[in-house]
């Protein structure tokens, strides 16, 4: 509000001081018949009325930011600057239209002394003009005041070029005055289009300050690994800038959102023109420098939601690494419920690893309770105990099985959990393959065995 206040001073006083250099040079067009007096008169009636547009953009520019405008109305003194540019523009085409016509039919104007003082007095107002706008336009940043700072030097130098042309017309040389008409009207196009310059690239979003600038600050801050996604918008007097940093993944919610909080706090204290700081804290990605790696994110990720990785692998087809899970889901969920689940992970999965292709999941139950249960009764158990003695002659590689436990709950089924002796030379795999062998044929002759644990070892694997 103080920059508002500031602002409108100093437009209101440059407004009265142009107005005081129009009025002098149209009086002398007037009574000299100069085009180009005439044509340096409208410049400056133009920049007087520029401000009056300047002092209505800085008003609705300088209001506070409401729902519909979220970031504020700064975008408004732009817009002003811009209707600035369009007045310059069409004093420029009927300056030059002037000129043109004047060329074609050759008028001498009536140049006197007291002519020339009264050009050169409202010279001496526009210079103080310019220099007085131009130091606040520095100070208080305002696009307005920029722009029509440059415009009242550009004015001045006009001007200076208007009395060197009354001069030449007084030596004798008519065709300086339209000559000097139309070289007015390119020096005001020359400002439009630098006003435009200047005030587009607001308009349009064009960053108003350097990513390094803000990664480097970002950066200071003990806590930020990396800083990425870097994006400002906005005024360079009130910028609005939002960023992502990566923290360690071991901070806690309160931590990371401590060190988030130091970087908005230094962006503002230390960018000037910066309003407006939004910082989007994450996790440190894990970076693939091996299976485990990937493995355990999605671990991580299943143990959040939560929801249990019974199986996992990765395969890696023309380039493009592809992930299959078993997911184990709670048994009192419903499908739906489940599905949405494994969707969640899916897609965290997407999120934090972006280098898989194609996740494919396996849903699973898995008994996160503890389940009531007792030993099987001896007519249950002995049935099972058969059927695992027939094994060993059936499975090829497994010797034997010993310390066989049988247990059943209120519904009927059964868990089975046994000792298998196998070659110690089977690697891993094949000793999982001859495993799941074991459990799909007790399922198959028992279906009301829910669950089979086998637990491989080789031999003499329980002795000293």
């Amino acid at each position: 509000m103080e920059n508002y206040r500031a602002i409108r001073r100093v437009l209101w006083i440059t407004m009265g001081l142009n107005a005081l250099a129009t009025a002098i040079k149209l009086f002398v067009a007037w009574r000299t018949g100069s085009l180009s007096v005439l044509a340096d008169g409208f410049d400056t009636l133009f920049d007087a009325a520029s401000n009056i547009i300047g002092l209505v953009g800085i008003y609705v520019a300088f209001r506070p930011p409401d729902e519909d405008h979220p970031y504020g109305h700064r975008k408004y003194e732009a817009i002003a600057a811009v209707m600035i540019a369009f007045f310059l523009f069409l004093t420029a085409w009927e300056v030059g239209k002037n000129a043109l016509e004047r060329l074609s039919l050759p008028h001498a104007p009536e140049i006197v002394l007291w002519n020339v003082a009264a050009i050169a007095l409202s010279i001496a107002f526009q210079a103080g003009t310019a220099y007085y706008e131009g130091r606040h336009a520095r100070s208080l940043r305002s696009e307005v005041l920029i722009a029509d700072a440059r415009h009242t030097w550009a004015n001045v130098a006009v001007s200076c070029s208007v009395l060197v042309g009354m001069g030449v017309v007084r030596l004798g040389y008519p065709l300086a005055d339209p000559i000097l008409a139309l070289f007015i009207a390119a020096v005001i196009v020359k400002i439009g289009v630098d006003t435009l310059r200047e005030n587009v690239p607001t308009l349009t979003d064009r960053a108003p300050l350097p990513k390094e600038r803000i990664a480097a600050i970002a950066q200071q801050v003990p806590g930020v690994e990396h800083v990425h996604a870097i994006r400002s918008h906005g005024p360079a007097d009130a910028a609005s800038v939002d960023l992502h940093i990566h923290v360690p993944r071991r901070f806690a919610l309160a931590e990371a959102d401590r060190v988030g909080d130091e970087v908005r706090d230094r962006l503002l204290s230390n960018v000037e023109g910066v309003q407006d700081v939004v910082v989007h804290v994450e996790p440190r990605p894990v970076p693939l420098t091996s299976q485990d790696d990937l493995f355990a994110v999605v671990r991580e990720i299943a143990s959040d939601l939560p929801l249990t990785l019974h199986e996992s692998a990765a395969y890696q087809v023309d380039g493009r690494l592809y992930v299959e899970l078993d997911v184990g889901v709670s048994n009192d969920l419903t499908l739906g419920q489940a599905h949405n689940l494994v969707s969640a992970l899916e897609a965290e999965t997407r999120s934090r690893l972006p280098q898989v292709a194609g996740i494919h999941t396996h849903i699973e139950l898995a008994n996160h309770k503890i389940v009531e249960g007792r030993p099987a009764r001896p007519a249950v158990r002995r049935r099972v105990m058969e059927e695992v003695a027939r094994l060993p002659g059936e499975v090829k590689g497994l010797h034997d099985i010993h310390n066989v436990t049988v247990r059943e709950v209120d519904d009927g089924r059964l868990f089975v959990a046994l000792h298998g002796t196998l070659n110690e030379s089977l690697s891993v795999l094949d000793a999982h393959n001859l495993a799941e062998e074991v459990e799909s044929r007790l399922k198959e002759r028992l279906p009301e065995i829910a669950h089979v644990l086998v637990h491989a070892e080789p031999p003499d694997a329980g002795l000293p």
